[in-house]
């Protein structure tokens, strides 16, 4: 089974002994944090235990889409949950084990989904999502960099039953109240508009607004325009400690020794909570493997646009690397190992709706990486509680490129001590 190969590691130049503000990963999250923090002028290190992209950012399909703006604690994902974990292949396993943290934040899960927190979560998450797509166009904008490029042609949503038409055309009605646009498309008009689409589908909901990126094109394009900011990039190197000092700073401990900062951002995605223990920190944030294909087609061969197989759960956009497919939510701690029941249920799903041929998803190259996941579907940003040098930007689950650059912005903005664009309130780690 080919896989795509992610960045290969390679030692980095001396890490600097005291730095200024020390973001710690190189993600799309971690990029944004170091853009805006030397907007402002101030000296940033990004600290990476791979290479710069190496993780989640590497192998998603990049999706930038303000209608993800509802929770993924939503009312019914707990009874499709229990029915899901007895499939190993189903779009979200959550593998049973003895585990203390595992079970506090299934319980919170549990008391988020529902219709009150639900509605309350997503005005802030329309607001942090709007304020993405507007920064992703500024940056590409600023850039005039062909590889810092977002692709504007909006994101269909794929419904295979009427079921789950029906239940998408009202989570797009509840969106339209918060001033989220769409369109309804029934099976007749899909294959006008997207003849990549095999017939067969009960109908499709348009996001126009919603768009994608290449991300590992993006994330290395973004990183020769940091440095050529002055950001400076400290590779292979793993943090394995974090402890506040009486004067404020903050003492980390790596793998290359160790290096002092005036304030640390914590932006290592699915292994943040786990850093942030030795600073006496417990976020309810766990990690979840997702997994994608990358099938390389023909020029004329894929979709016009982003495309979300909604009862499967799986995501689709064209890359210069070739067609990526990804999907399923695989909560089973840090264990890198590869699920082959689950890539198939990737792979089963692309081919029901989308006109490939078996053999040109069996030449695909298989990936998996490792999210962020909060307990109430919200990420968290912010100081982290009694150790105001540490800041987090972490927990933001499916839609991290989505989110990137606005929680960038507001970790800048905080570590500026200004006014935040965005209210960070909802967002904050002792919620």
């Amino acid at each position: 089974m080919p896989t795509l190969t992610e960045p290969r590691a390679t030692a980095s130049a001396s890490a600097p002994r005291a730095v200024d503000v020390a973001v710690v990963g190189a993600g799309i999250v971690g990029l944004s944090c170091a853009h805006f923090l030397a907007r402002a002028g101030i000296d940033v290190v990004v600290i990476e235990r791979g290479e710069v992209g190496s993780g989640s950012s590497f192998g998603n399909t990049g999706l930038v889409a303000p209608s993800h703006s509802v929770p993924l604690a939503a009312p019914g994902v707990v009874r499709k949950g229990l029915g899901w974990m007895l499939r190993p292949d189903s779009p979200f396993y959550i593998r049973p084990r003895l585990d203390r943290d595992l079970a506090a934040w299934l319980l919170r899960f549990a008391r988020s989904a529902r219709r009150g927190p639900m509605l309350a979560a997503i005005p802030a998450l329309r607001d942090l999502c709007n304020r993405s797509h507007d920064l992703y166009l500024r940056i590409v904008e600023e850039a005039g960099d062909p590889e810092l490029t977002i692709a504007r042609s909006g994101v269909l949503n794929v419904y295979g039953s009427e079921g789950s038409f029906r239940a998408g055309r009202a989570e797009a009605e509840l969106l339209a109240g918060y001033g989220l646009r769409s369109e309804a498309v029934g099976p007749s008009e899909l294959s006008t508009i997207e003849p990549f689409v095999r017939a067969g589908a009960a109908g499709g909901i348009i996001w126009r607004d919603d768009g994608f990126i290449d991300p590992a094109l993006f994330v290395g394009g973004w990183r020769r325009r940091l440095e050529d900011a002055g950001v400076r990039f400290a590779t292979s190197l793993e943090l394995m400690e974090l402890r506040e000092e009486d004067r404020g700073d903050v003492r980390m401990t790596t793998t290359a020794g160790e290096l002092k900062a005036r304030v640390v951002v914590a932006a290592a995605g699915a292994w943040t909570s786990r850093l942030l223990r030795s600073a006496g920190a417990r976020l309810q944030v766990q990690p979840a493997k997702g997994y994608s294909l990358t099938a390389e087609l023909g020029t004329a061969r894929g979709p016009r646009r982003g495309l979300l197989l909604a009862d499967a759960k799986v995501a689709v956009a064209p890359m210069r690397s070739g067609l990526r497919i990804a999907g399923t939510m695989e909560m089973s701690g840090l264990d890198p190992r590869i699920d082959l029941r689950r890539v198939e249920a990737v792979r089963r799903s692309a081919l029901t709706y989308l006109d490939l041929e078996p053999d040109e998803l069996e030449r695909a190259r298989t990936w998996r990486g490792f999210r962020a996941v909060s307990a109430d579907g919200l990420p968290v940003i912010g100081r982290l509680p009694g150790t105001p040098s540490v800041l987090v930007a972490t927990g933001h689950g499916h839609i991290g490129v989505t989110l990137g650059p606005a929680t960038g912005e507001m970790i800048s903005q905080i570590v500026q001590g200004v006014p935040a664009t965005v209210d960070p309130w909802p967002f904050r780690p002792e919620r």
